[in-house]
């Protein structure tokens, strides 16, 4: 599907449980291109391969807003979101406060609230830290923050920031 917005402040405003959303390509100018969550539940959603362009403040925007004392937007993943990057936000996710401009994010997925303001998260955009997996220790560069598992060695490794740069420090052996 192709949306050619205008001055809506959403082009797709996803408020249902257990959705679906894929293939959309947004062309002009509205604030949001897919907001979740703004009105009512919208628990246990996909949305898969979701354009934004210039014109946009967020590709997708996750709400904050709650009904009954709970999140409207949770357990929600995106696979393959791309927006222009720069000013725009890919993922606007107001549940955990982070703004992503990467041009592409393969893969975010929010869960549940784990405590008041917490929700489990895991991306593979370079901006926030990730997990990575792999047969021996890792090499080459690294965000702070970052994790990796050696399955071989059965080693746990952590990202941190040193002076000049980051580097990967062991944490745990089995």
């Amino acid at each position: 599907m192709t949306c050619l917005s205008g001055s809506n402040p959403a082009s797709i405003c996803l408020d249902g449980a257990s959705s679906t959303i894929e293939d959309v390509t947004f062309l002009g100018s509205s604030t949001d291109g897919i907001l979740v969550g703004s009105v009512s539940v919208a628990q246990a959603s996909v949305l898969m391969n979701i354009s934004g362009s210039s014109g946009q403040t967020n590709v997708i925007e996750l709400s904050s807003n709650q009904t009954n004392g709970q999140a409207n937007a949770s357990d929600v993943t995106i696979v393959g979101a791309t927006g222009p990057g720069g000013i725009v936000n890919t993922i606007k996710d107001d549940l955990t406060g982070t703004n992503l401009t990467d041009p592409t994010v393969g893969l975010y997925i929010v869960g549940e609230p784990m405590f008041t303001g917490a929700y489990s998260r895991f991306t593979t955009s370079t901006s926030l830290p990730t997990w990575l997996v792999g047969q021996n220790q890792p090499l080459g560069t690294c965000a702070p923050g970052d994790l990796f598992s050696a399955t071989s060695a059965g080693t746990f490794w952590e990202c941190i920031s040193q002076v000049p740069g980051s580097a990967w420090v062991q944490i745990q052996t089995h």
